[in-house]
């Protein structure tokens, strides 16, 4: 075979090379282009178990000002130290440890000694390790109006005390609701469930936070108000947005305060098969100077991990002893008068 022919098939073998290799880069990218699953009713399929697998604080450390965002290192500096953290909470206690100080307040240090496992992460959203959840104002932190009020602070400010009877103590307290207005809207909260029908989703959250919503349907009168709002829903391409009002004043809740003029306009954006971006905003005029924007990144909780209810129990019980022990308390105050 002469030169010609030789450099001819070698020609030949190249293009022929070059070809299967970009015929086989096509059909692994054709096989690696994910789709937004749909439901049985053709709209996106959020279902499942979620959870928020993130340390990040809703408000970011005023320490930090205007920072946005951590380097990677600085990022993995802190989820290493959350690491060795959480390491150390299963260590057994020292046995010759001293008792704490007479008159110390004793907390719930067992309860969170024997928590499920906290959050280590920190949230990266668009490649980016953000240092609080609140996106919007640019310091990261909630916009509260000096000297705004809640129901609760209303009640404390016209001179009744905190153990006056049932209704001035935390609604989770009394059983009716445990937690901030909406499944996410603040820690603990950060396992949720979704449940999809045609024209209803269930967003329902490990403490029991509830939220029904109502797909393209209207918000009902003004004058009727929810423990956990009115929302109305509807899929914005493949995003499912919120809009809920109607919150009872008595929602308030200490992290995030509230009236009954709150509302909050969420959305849920699948953006991988395990990944689910949660942003929502918050606007009430009588506690905050401008409305402010969270988001938050969710994963699907791993095959076998469970989500169990935390059913309100002790509080059933419980209320009356706290109201018992405060009317026990005035007693022997006024006979040591």
């Amino acid at each position: 075979m002469n030169n010609k022919k030789v450099n001819i098939a070698r020609q030949l073998f190249h293009t022929m090379i070059i070809s299967l290799v970009f015929a086989s880069n096509s059909i692994l990218a054709a096989e690696s282009v994910w789709t937004v699953p749909r439901t049985e009713y053709g709209q996106p399929d959020l279902q499942g178990y979620w959870f928020i697998t993130s340390q990040t604080p809703l408000e970011r450390p005023e320490s930090l000002g205007d920072k946005k965002f951590y380097t990677e290192a600085e990022a993995r500096a802190l989820e290493e130290a959350a690491l060795e953290a959480e390491s150390n909470r299963y260590l057994p206690l020292d046995a010759n440890r001293p008792p704490p100080p007479a008159g110390a307040l004793i907390g719930q240090e067992a309860d969170i000694n024997f928590a499920p496992e906290r959050s280590t992460k920190i949230a990266r959203v668009n490649g980016e390790y953000r240092t609080s959840r609140i996106i919007y104002p640019a310091n990261g932190r909630l916009p509260l109006i000096a000297g705004a009020r809640d129901l609760y602070q209303r009640w404390l400010d016209d001179g009744h005390g905190a153990f006056d009877g049932p209704e001035i103590r935390p609604y989770g307290e009394r059983c009716i609701s445990w937690g901030s207005q909406l499944p996410l809207v603040s820690d603990p909260f950060r396992t949720l469930q979704i449940v999809q029908t045609s024209d209803h989703i269930v967003l329902f959250g490990e403490f029991g936070v509830k939220q029904l919503v109502k797909l393209n349907g209207e918000h009902m009168p003004a004058k009727i108000k929810k423990w956990a709002g009115d929302s109305i829903g509807k899929w914005n391409e493949d995003s499912l947005e919120i809009h809920t009002t109607n919150f009872r004043a008595a929602n308030s809740y200490h992290r995030v305060p509230s009236t009954d003029e709150l509302e909050i306009s969420e959305a849920y954006t699948l953006i991988s098969e395990n990944e689910l971006l949660y942003r929502f905003t918050v606007n009430d005029p009588n506690i905050y100077s401008e409305p402010f924007t969270v988001e938050v990144p969710l994963e699907r909780m791993p095959e076998g991990d469970h989500f169990y209810e935390a059913v309100c129990h002790e509080g059933n019980y419980s209320l009356p002893g706290i109201l018992a022990g405060a009317r026990r308390a005035e007693v022997d105050a006024e006979a040591s008068n």
